[in-house]
């Protein structure tokens, strides 16, 4: 798809497929102007680590916001929340990294008459995605279902690089979405050809069972020059 130049807040919760749309957009002439995760008053980020985020950002070079959203009307909320990154940053797009349809057309309602909605992986074929991905991102595994991925036996398994090997190793046998569109397993981008400042490195971080899920807490990280 073709995207017209504008200016955008990019939805971001520091995983592949926001950073693919990122990547996709700015070739695409789209300005970035401010990254936005939207979560729920109690989020605790176990999935996609603040740290990690926040280093981003900076790799960036781009101002990162959270946005609340509270219910009981969610859908209000997120409007409200765009409507206050329109004003203040002057944005007309809000880029997601959505590749199937969430919750009967929520992000269309929520954008409708305050920005255009831009999904630049929307619908595409994930061996055409993961190649893009695998071809120009350094990409962590962060978190597991396991009741999705039953062939998950060892904590090791999160906190290892995503790659072909390690989807053959659990999405294949347990024919899973091999992008994790239904919560498989989440990831972390810690280097990308648009992070011009730098790569993440990771400090300290350890497998966390809870529940059904392995999380990898990363209690800190750094920005550090790449190679």
């Amino acid at each position: 798809m073709t995207v017209s130049p504008s200016v955008a807040a990019l939805s971001f919760t520091g995983g592949k497929d926001c950073c693919l749309a990122y990547h996709r957009v700015m070739e695409q002439g789209c300005k970035v102007a401010v990254l936005v995760t939207f979560a729920p008053k109690d989020q605790r980020f176990k999935a996609h680590p603040l740290p990690v985020v926040q280093q981003q950002a900076k790799a960036m070079g781009l101002p990162h916001l959270i946005c609340t959203i509270e219910g009981p009307n969610y859908l209000q909320s997120y409007r409200d929340a765009l409507a206050q990154l329109k004003n203040d940053y002057g944005i007309d797009t809000l880029v997601t990294g959505d590749i199937l349809q969430v919750c009967s057309d929520f992000m269309e309602r929520a954008c409708a008459d305050i920005v255009a909605l831009v999904r630049p992986l929307w619908q595409q074929p994930r061996e055409q995605l993961l190649t893009e991905i695998l071809d120009n991102f350094d990409v962590l595994v962060t978190c597991i279902n396991r009741q999705k991925l039953p062939s998950v036996t060892d904590d090791m398994a999160v906190g290892q690089r995503l790659s072909k090997a390690w989807l053959h190793q659990f999405c294949e046998k347990d024919k899973a979405d091999q992008a994790g569109e239904y919560g498989e397993f989440h990831t972390m981008v810690l280097d990308a050809p648009l992070f011009t400042h730098g790569r993440i490195h990771i400090t300290n971080a350890q497998p966390q069972k809870e529940d059904h899920f392995l999380f990898y807490n990363v209690e800190s990280c750094r920005l550090e020059p790449k190679q």
